[in-house]
């Protein structure tokens, strides 16, 4: 296996700008299969979601579950959470 940086192969730099062969990137894209929104491919190194629209369109049934069924009262409390997608 090649390293990536001392690659002749062609990259591609992901949103996060992390690079990738091009050849895995397209690997990975083939993971997704058509309806499966709850899939989100991340960055291998940083774990950041590579779509934007893909992190929309989970958030949003994510929204749609959330509202659909009540908390019960024992789970209701507020809790930190860390955000991968922006380091908050």
């Amino acid at each position: 296996a090649q390293g990536l940086f001392a690659s002749v192969k062609q990259v591609r730099f992901l949103p996060c700008g992390h690079p990738m062969h091009s050849k895995c990137f397209k690997g990975l894209i083939k993971q997704l299969q058509p309806g499966e929104p709850l899939i989100i491919l991340r960055c291998p190194l940083c774990q950041k979601c590579i779509s934007e629209e893909q992190l929309k369109m989970h958030a949003e049934i994510v929204d749609v579950a959330i509202s659909q069924h009540a908390v019960p009262e024992e789970y209701k409390k507020e809790v930190a959470i860390y955000c991968v997608e922006c380091d908050k």
